[in-house]
């Protein structure tokens, strides 16, 4: 069963961009699995009609949240993952046609929800990791990453919410060159509205 699908820059030697898609993989002992699998389009001239797999692999996750971008600035893209039931992140890049799972990040009490890749901070080229999680005030539910060679990450903004945010996603609606984050969050009937937020340094 298809579970979640993006696409991002994962074989330069293929006009266009890739697919990549997870399915659940049933495991023997009944733990639920997912199997990420990218497709590119088979020799050209590209028509985005022809597709084959360029590379496959098994976590021991079953993934709720995709994401990918040029996290390392390397030319091909990364992919990060989340499985909220579990509370684990994790962040892979492909060596040759094999996904490699570089960076984890898990916690059972301030799960993470959902992820973007974008370049948010001005100040930088380099995209960030932006991210929402299950986590009550005072602790951030929005977190803002910056890879950091060889494979870790550093916070780079840090923000509590009450509610939480559920999803966040990112876009450009100013058109400087540079994305703003959107989150959407469950309120009830009592919670204020929509409040405006001063989220320097990213102006």
């Amino acid at each position: 069963t298809p579970r979640l699908v993006a696409v991002g820059e994962f074989n330069t030697a293929v006009p266009g961009r890739e697919i990549v898609y997870t399915t659940d993989d049933p495991s023997s002992d009944g733990d639920p699995r997912s199997r990420i699998t990218i497709l590119a389009q088979t020799a050209g001239p590209a028509t985005g009609g022809s597709w084959a797999p360029y590379s496959t692999s098994s976590s021991g996750q079953q993934w709720s949240d995709i994401s990918t971008g040029d996290l390392e600035v390397s030319g091909l893209d990364n992919i990060a993952l989340i499985d909220e039931d579990r509370g684990v992140l994790a962040v892979y890049r492909l060596a040759g046609s094999a996904l490699q799972r570089y960076y984890v990040n898990a916690s059972d009490t301030r799960e993470w929800s959902s992820s973007a890749i974008g370049n948010v901070d001005p100040a930088t080229a380099q995209p960030e990791l932006v991210l929402v999680r299950r986590a009550d005030r005072p602790l951030a539910s929005l977190v803002v990453l910056r890879y950091q060679a060889p494979d870790s990450f550093a916070d780079v903004y840090l923000r509590d919410f009450n509610p939480a945010p559920r999803v966040v996603f990112l876009a450009d609606v100013t058109g400087w060159n540079e994305s703003e984050i959107f989150m959407l969050r469950n309120l009830t009937r009592t919670a204020g509205g929509p409040s405006p937020y001063n989220t320097a340094p990213f102006q």
